[in-house]
């Protein structure tokens, strides 16, 4: 959890269906599909299960696109499972929210591997070499650990600079956003929206620079949707 992946940027419209942005809203985040299109992001997104950092084994990320706010939830599991497994050992979550601003550029991208060194392309993407510019401000946040095994993970560690981590009970919100933003915020960040086939998907990259979009493009651990929220 260390290294939670946050600031990434999520997505769109109607459930199961594209659709193009017809007007311009100042409510609604709006950047340019692989297809094209000028598409409004928007709705529920699903990463799956992938590995976990910090201690845990697998974590899946859930990202809710209401206006221009987006809201992600990070559930951590422990289970010692070589097959991801997020179903048992739940230890605790991890959500924050983000004010996202479409910048209106297109920034060139080369897509790299999870160590951060040039790779292939996802499939389908081999010609895609620019990403959509965007800016999001973090405002929110909280860490619940809910076992007394994470608990006592995270007092080891001592994340995000606290020692007297507790069961069901975050840290002050204020410290979890300077901790979860690195001091950058806001922050840049570049997305590339795959939406030539439902469900879309989404990619996403965070620069460390705060006066520079990345330029490295995660090929993998992509979101995808829409889905309808409950």
């Amino acid at each position: 959890m260390n290294r939670i992946q946050f600031l990434s940027i999520a997505m769109t419209l109607a459930l199961g269906m594209s659709s193009t942005a017809t007007q311009s809203n100042a409510q609604e985040f709006t950047v340019t599909g692989v297809s094209g299109n000028q598409i409004v992001l928007d709705r529920l997104w699903k990463q799956g299960c992938v590995p976990g950092t910090g201690g845990n084994d697998w974590t899946k990320s859930e990202r809710t696109l209401t206006g221009l706010v987006l809201t992600t939830t990070l559930t951590d599991f422990q289970n010692g499972a070589s097959a991801p497994d997020c179903e048992n050992g739940r230890v605790g979550y991890a959500q924050y929210s983000q004010t996202l601003t479409a910048d209106g550029v297109m920034v060139d991208i080369n897509w790299v591997d999870f160590d951060g060194n040039p790779t292939s392309a996802p499939e389908g993407l081999e010609n895609v070499t620019q990403a959509n510019g965007a800016t999001g401000l973090v405002s929110i946040a909280k860490v619940i650990p809910e076992t007394q095994a994470r608990v006592d993970q995270l007092n080891q560690f001592q994340f995000c600079g606290y020692s007297n981590w507790e069961v069901g009970t975050s840290q002050p919100s204020e410290g979890l956003v300077q901790c979860f933003s690195g001091g950058i915020n806001p922050g840049k960040g570049t997305i590339v929206v795959d939406d030539r086939t439902t469900p879309w998907k989404v990619y996403d990259g965070i620069s460390v620079d705060p006066s520079a979009y990345p330029t490295s493009m995660p090929a993998y651990g992509s979101h995808s949707g829409p889905f309808a929220t409950n």
